[in-house]
C-alpha cells in the first residue's frame, strides 16, 4: 500500500501510479518530471491533497537504497538558485523594458496583479526570504538577513544576488539528515512545527514558486516580452 493512499476515486491516477510503479518501478528509479503526471491526476480528480502525497511518496521511494542527502539536496538548494537566477534575469527584461519604453521603472517595481496583492518588489522579498530561510532552517542554521530591502533597481538586484549567494554556501552533506529534522517558525505569535521534509515540499518549495510566478506575472500583465523560457531559464 502507498504511505499516502488516495482519498478520491479516479481509475486514471490509479493507473497513472500503476504504470510509474511497474514501468518505472524501483529497479529502474522513477524519473523526476514523471511525478508531474501524478499531480497532474490529483488535480484533474479534484484531489490536491492525494497528488501532493503521491508525489512526495514516490520521491522517497524511487531513491530507496540511494544517498537520500544527495537526493534531497539536488531537490531544493540548485532547484532555489536556478530559480531565482531565472527571477533576476526576467527583472532585468522588466527594468530595459522600462527604459524602452520611456517610463518610470517604479511603476514596475510597485505594480500589483490586484489591489489586495503585493507589489512587485515585495514578491522578490518573499520570494529571497523564503528560499534563504527554508535551506538554513533545513541546514540547522539562523536564516541569514539579506537586508537590501529600499524599493530600488540595484537594492533588488543586490537582494537577489545575496540570497543566491547564500544558497551557494549550502553543501549536501549539511543537509543530511534534513527529511527528518524538526523545524520549528514562528510568525505573527504563532509556532508552527514540520517535519523536514514536509517544511520543504508542502510550504517551502510551493511558496518559493508561487511568489515567483507572480513576480513574473505583474511584469507580463505590464507589457514585458518576457515567456515561459525566461521563467524556466533555459
Amino acid at each position: 500500500m502507498p504511505l499516502y493512499p488516495r482519498t478520491g476515486n479516479c481509475g486514471l491516477a490509479s493507473h497513472l501510479h500503476s504504470r510509474l510503479v511497474t514501468v518505472h518501478g524501483l529497479d529502474f528509479g522513477i524519473p523526476a518530471e514523471m511525478t508531474v503526471f501524478v499531480i497532474l491526476a490529483g488535480l484533474v480528480c479534484n484531489d490536491e491533497s492525494w497528488s501532493l502525497g503521491m508525489s512526495k511518496h514516490l520521491f522517497l521511494t524511487a531513491f530507496s537504497g540511494k544517498p537520500m542527502t544527495s537526493i534531497f539536496y539536488r531537490a531544493s538548494v540548485p532547484v532555489f538558485i536556478r530559480t531565482l537566477n531565472s527571477l533576476g534575469a526576467f527583472f532585468e527584461k522588466g527594468v530595459a523594458h522600462a527604459e524602452t519604453a520611456n517610463f518610470d521603472v517604479s511603476v514596475l517595481l510597485n505594480a500589483r496583479l490586484y489591489s489586495d496583492m503585493h507589489p512587485f518588489h515585495r514578491q522578490i522579498k518573499i520570494a529571497t526570504d523564503t528560499a534563504t530561510g527554508v535551506v538554513a532552517r533545513l541546514a540547522g542554521q539562523e536564516p541569514p538577513v539579506l537586508d537590501h530591502e529600499e524599493v530600488t533597481v540595484e537594492a533588488i538586484k543586490t537582494r537577489i544576488s545575496a540570497a543566491i549567494a547564500y544558497l551557494e554556501t549550502i553543501d549536501a552533506e549539511q543537509l543530511d539528515g534534513a527529511e527528518e529534522r524538526t523545524i520549528q517558525v514562528t510568525r505573527r505569535d504563532q509556532t508552527v512545527t514540520w517535519l523536514g521534509i514536509n517544511y520543504f515540499f508542502d510550504y517551502g518549495l510551493p511558496n518559493v514558486f508561487f511568489h515567483v510566478t507572480t513576480a513574473y506575472a505583474i511584469l507580463r500583465h505590464n507589457g514585458v516580452p518576457v515567456g515561459k523560457r525566461d521563467f524556466l531559464g533555459v
